[in-house]
């Protein structure tokens, strides 16, 4: 698979909306359904428990994710405010959803440790319809985003700590262009604040090993708010 050369900010994290430049930083002011920040999920917002089987939980949630180009110099961010949900389905099982505008992100549970210490692996999958990928809407470099994000999780009731991969397939609509793949394993921390009602701060950061960028890392973090029924 050919990797391919772009100008201007590399595709993970497009820019949306209006943008504004503070100190190098390139924050984008667009508002987008979902946490996908340009195609890809970077927060996970939740603990290595599961939902009981029919217990259903649903949450607003925003994120902002930064990045170091190569100089060491802060890059570019982008911001998100999302909608997700989750449901049990089996005794240590549950699966999540969040929907948007332009595609939606879908992931499955299962826990395989209980007490003290819980653990859990979480493996989710993302579709993003065609976007501009080098910040704009024109037709120029509009492309699909496709991501696979399996995950291991640890922790107790409230903290939790876990190792995440990131694997995104940019897929240009012009069919003479090659596919692009990123690869960006990371590791993220978070605490669960209260039981019906619970506030879930989380941080994050990712290296990536695979595909052209000027940046190399990647960095940030969410907070989420979710009723459980």
């Amino acid at each position: 698979m050919k990797k391919q050369k772009h100008s201007g900010v590399p595709p993970p994290i497009p820019k949306r909306g209006m943008l504004t430049q503070y100190k190098g930083l390139r924050l984008s002011l667009g508002f987008v359904w979902l946490l996908t920040m340009g195609g890809c999920v970077y927060t996970s917002l939740q603990s290595p428990n599961v939902l009981p089987p029919g217990q259903i939980a649903v949450g607003l949630e925003a994120a902002a994710e930064g990045t170091l180009e190569l100089s060491g110099r802060p890059g570019f961010g982008s911001l998100g405010l999302g909608i997700n949900g989750r449901v049990g389905i089996m005794g240590n099982t549950d699966l999540g959803l969040r929907l948007s505008l332009l595609g939606g992100f879908v992931d499955v549970k299962h826990q395989f440790l209980r007490g003290p210490i819980a653990g859990a692996f979480d493996v989710g999958v993302s579709y993003m319809t065609p976007i501009d990928a080098s910040g704009g809407w024109s037709a120029n470099d509009r492309a699909s985003f496709l991501g696979v994000y399996p995950m291991l999780l640890f922790g107790s009731e409230h903290y939790f700590g876990g190792a995440r991969l990131v694997y995104l397939l940019k897929m240009p609509s012009d069919k003479s262009q090659s596919v692009t793949r990123y690869v960006l394993p990371g590791v993220l921390v978070g605490a669960s604040i209260g039981r019906r009602f619970r506030i879930v701060p989380e941080a994050n950061c990712y290296y990536l090993v695979d595909g052209w960028a000027d940046w190399r890392i990647a960095f940030g973090g969410g907070l989420g708010f979710q009723l459980t029924f």
